[in-house]
């Protein structure tokens, strides 16, 4: 998966390859994503120091947010479908970012 800003990609996350929706696909139809409950553990990586593309990612992520959601009526030991681990380039954490 890629979101490419300019000519090279740096992050393996694309709207148009089949993850995110399939996800969301199945959320929608099973509640849930793994067997017992547990979040979905989504790996990203930032290849480069872009704050551009860590927007870009945000916005892409935001599209399914619902999977990134705590969902109503759950117990404090509910967790999102959906984690994300971002590793690689992140911003710098005094950066002010909103939140999702």
């Amino acid at each position: 998966m890629w979101v490419t800003t300019g000519v090279r990609p740096v992050v393996h996350l694309h709207s148009n390859t089949p993850i995110l929706a399939p996800l969301h696909a199945r959320l929608a139809e099973c509640a849930r994503l793994t067997n017992l409950n547990d979040p979905f553990v989504l790996a990203v990586e930032i290849k480069e120091s872009s704050p551009h593309t860590y927007h870009a990612l945000r916005a892409l992520l935001a599209q399914y947010a619902e999977l990134f959601a705590i969902p109503e009526g759950a117990t404090p030991n509910n967790a999102a479908p959906v984690d994300v681990i971002l590793v690689g380039w992140h911003p710098p954490l005094d950066a002010h970012f909103d939140s999702m």
